[in-house]
Formats: structure tokens, sequence, C-alpha cells
């Protein structure tokens, strides 16, 4: 381990040819190369540093990159990576993840292992092109200029998607491909519908908190359906749950909804909590079908009389 160590040079670590971790962190590094005969290496972590070019090429061993926290401004030097299993390039200038139909699409996005973790949080990315990484499992975009959906086909195995704090406005066709996916975080977006939500059938948690929806009419299909969160939005009454028998979990405030009477028109027999902070309720009716419930926040509302 090297930490605080500015002006050092991995140069003569090339030499250790059995190495398996390296972690090199708040050392200035401004390029990350010198390991090609470390063929063994299994986990690099050069976080914190000033990052602007790295090669890692052909480091079949590798498993690990935690790259976070540098300047990088592109996905580059991890060809022949063809076990890695998680990528942290957070927090750096990244852009674009591949471009369509361009040759120089990074190889290593063809050949990422089963299990893959791919984190692009905080960065600048506007285009992403991710598409045949049949085995990524986790997918974290946040906080990023991404305007819509895309890049996802080929992402079969896709479980958890983090697109939230972007500048997502629309949804079309874009998850029609995520045929498994479990965890799908879209909140602090600039969503005015939530059309095309209906294809992912699999999905047990949706956050959409922090958008600009009136209404959710897509959930019919979504069955599996545990956790529900729609804070923050513009929301005039409770979503219709006529199919979601097994959510657990629901989050409606900041909204502008006046009743909680469509809440019994569902049966709804594992709802546990219900959040309805700062709405405009003026009654807790539409409740007592909701057996199950433990945790009841009606806080900064309008109700008054017994409750």
């Amino acid at each position: 381990m090297l930490q605080d160590l500015p002006g050092c040079s991995l140069s003569t670590l090339g030499q250790c040819w059995s190495l398996r971790y390296v972690t090199v962190s708040h050392c200035g590094l401004v390029c990350l190369d010198g390991l090609s005969q470390c063929r063994h290496l299994l986990y690099v972590n050069a976080e914190d540093n000033l990052l602007e070019y790295v090669d890692l090429k052909d480091l079949g061993s590798l498993q690990v990159a935690r790259l976070a926290r540098n300047n990088l401004g592109s996905v580059h030097g991890l060809e022949g990576c063809i076990n890695l299993r998680w990528l942290d390039l957070s927090h750096n200038s990244i852009t674009r993840i591949g471009v369509l139909g361009d040759a120089t699409r990074p190889p290593w996005l063809l050949s990422v292992h089963l299990r893959a973790v791919l984190v692009i949080a905080d960065n600048l990315l506007e285009y992403i092109d991710l598409k045949d990484l049949g085995s990524l499992q986790v997918a974290r975009l946040a906080r990023n200029n991404l305007g819509s959906v895309h890049g996802l086909e080929g992402c079969i195995n896709l479980r958890w998607l983090d697109l939230s704090h972007n500048s997502i406005t629309r949804i079309g066709t874009g998850l029609s491909p995520l045929r498994r996916l479990h965890t799908l975080d879209l909140s602090h977006n600039q969503l005015v519908g939530a059309q095309g939500l209906e294809v992912v059938v699999t999905c047990q948690r949706l956050l959409l908190d922090h958008n600009y929806l009136q209404a959710v009419h897509c959930l019919d299909k979504m069955c599996l359906l545990t956790e529900l969160s729609l804070a923050g939005n513009n929301l005039l009454k409770v979503p219709e749950l006529k199919n979601q028998v097994l959510i657990q979990t629901l989050n409606v405030n900041e909204n502008s909804i006046k009743s909680l009477e469509g809440l019994a028109c569902s049966w709804l027999p594992l709802l546990h909590t219900l959040s309805c902070e700062k709405n405009l309720l003026e009654s807790c009716e539409g409740l007592d079908t909701l057996d199950s419930l433990e945790m009841l926040d009606v806080g900064f509302n309008q109700i008054s009389g017994k409750r």
C-alpha cells in the first residue's frame, strides 16, 4: 500500500511478477502504468489521485479496478481485462461510454465477468453504450448529464440500475431489454410521465422521487413491487395498486394528495410503512383495510379533529 507519497512511481512494481494487490492513493499519480508484467494482479486501487491515463491492458486476472476521484476523461486501457468484476470510475470527468457504430468502442465492454459491477457515478456522462453486456448486474450511473434511458440493449442480467440525479425526461423503450431488473432508481430527474416502466415486470424496488409526475398509470404489470417511492412529485392522488399485493413500503411524501381513500380499493396485505408527509390530507380515511400497517407518517398535512 502506497499512500500520501507525492511523486511516487509504479515502474519498479513491474518487476514484482507475483504481485496480487496494489493500493496507491493520494500520491498525485497522473499515469497508471508499468504493471504489464504483473500477470497475477487481482486488485488495483488508485483512487484519489490525478489520473489522466490508465494502462492495465491484458491483465487477464484483474478482477477489481478502483479508479474513483481522478481526472479521467474517457474509459481506456482496460482491453484484455476479461475477468474484471468491479470497475469504479466515479468522480471523474467522463462524458461518453462507447459510441454507436464506432470501432474504437472499448473492447473490455465485450467481456465483463459474471456478476460485474460498473460504477460511473458523478461524471459528465451524456451518452452510454453498454449493449451486449450480458454479464453486467449492477450499473450505477447517478449524478451525470443523461437525458434519456438508452444504450442498455443486451444487458439481460442487469439487476440494479441507478440513474438518479440526471436530466432524464422520458423513459421510452430503453428499459425493455432488462428482464431481470430488481431495483430501478430514477429519482431526481425530470420525468413528466412514467410510460415505459410497464415492461420491467420483475422490478421489486422502484424509486421515482423528485420528478414532475402528476400520475402513475403504468404499474398494472409490475406485480412484484415491494417498495414504491414517489416523494416530491405533483401527484393529486395515491397511485392505483390493484395488482401490487406484495408491496411493503409506499412513500408519497411531498405531493398534493388530498385523500387516501384510493388505497381502500386495493388489497395490500403486506403494506407496513406508509409515508404521506407534506400533502393536503384532511383525514386518514381509507386505511381501515391495511391490516399490516406498522408505521404511518401524515405529518404536515391539514388533518384536524380526531385521528
